[in-house]
């Protein structure tokens, strides 16, 4: 029983292992790769939208971490843990929009951070809505820990991946070389992409790609989950070209916006996610 146990067991871990050695050392590069960029653009993205998780970056770091040893741990599992990617990010992401969404159309909703009644710290745009007249209040803990939870799952299956390229690679010193030599090329090339002001999604293009080759190589690219990453890049857009509209002023007063988008160190302006309508500021008194 226990040896028929077993065997099933490593059966389904098989078709994985059967992928030649040098594609798994392009796997260990390109994990490598994947890994450092996407968190980077993760950190990026979900700080820019996501209300003041911008505050508390290292959420996002840590749960990109999380989340591949997570995956490494799982390599002998039979489960792929690659082929949830695509909803896993896509619900990611829709969900970041909709509370963004939902706090920009309803004043009575308050987002918690640090207790803004007696702060023992002060979080400089937090100050707008006041917890006492909201109808519905969250605390900043809850949806820090709701997308630690989800950016934690959406790496998993790269860790997988990436436990069993080193687990089928027969030199282990190469392995770890071509994995590091990937990561260094990830941040690299986000670290390009940023001098060069390129939208979201041309971050989210790159990874997209890099998880469909990688879905495609263990057979698992299914039409769903091609729809769900086409889903998952436009989505990431969405905020870019909301920003791009000309905002309504009912109020009739010139508007000064902030550009809070990290991609840019323009002065093009946005809306504030935390004060519909402000004033406009004296030009010598903008921050530059």
């Amino acid at each position: 029983m226990v040896d028929n146990t077993v065997t099933s067991s490593l059966a389904n871990v098989a078709p994985p292992a059967q992928i030649d050695a040098r594609s798994q050392g392009l796997n260990l590069f390109l994990t490598g790769f994947l890994v450092l960029f996407l968190e980077l653009a993760c950190i990026r993205w979900f700080a820019a939208n996501v209300i003041f998780l911008q505050f508390f970056t290292n959420v996002v770091l840590l749960a990109c971490f999380l989340g591949m040893s997570c995956g490494c741990m799982a390599a002998h599992q039979g489960r792929d843990w690659l082929s949830y990617f695509p909803i896993l990010a896509l619900a990611t992401v829709v969900a970041a929009l909709a509370l963004s969404t939902v706090y920009g159309w309803w004043s009575g909703f308050v987002i918690d951070v640090g207790h803004q009644k007696s702060p023992q710290e002060i979080f400089f745009g937090t100050e707008y809505r006041s917890a006492d007249i909201a109808q519905f209040t969250i605390p900043i803990d809850m949806i820090a820990a709701v997308f630690f939870i989800l950016v934690a799952l959406m790496f998993v299956g790269l860790g997988q991946v990436l436990g069993r390229a080193f687990d089928a690679y027969p030199n282990r010193v190469l392995g770890y070389t071509l994995n590091i030599v990937g990561s260094l090329v990830g941040i690299v090339g986000f670290s390009l992409i940023s001098l060069l002001q390129l939208p979201p999604a041309v971050w989210f293009f790159i990874s997209v790609a890099g998880i469909a080759y990688l879905l495609r190589q263990a057979d698992s690219l299914t039409l769903p989950r091609g729809v769900a990453l086409v889903a998952l890049l436009l989505a990431v857009t969405m905020p870019s070209i909301a920003r791009a509209r000309p905002a309504s002023n009912p109020t009739g007063r010139p508007i000064t916006r902030l550009n809070t988008n990290p991609t840019s160190s323009r002065s093009s302006p946005i809306t504030l996610a935390t004060r519909p309508w402000c004033p406009s500021i004296p030009a010598d008194r903008r921050i530059r």
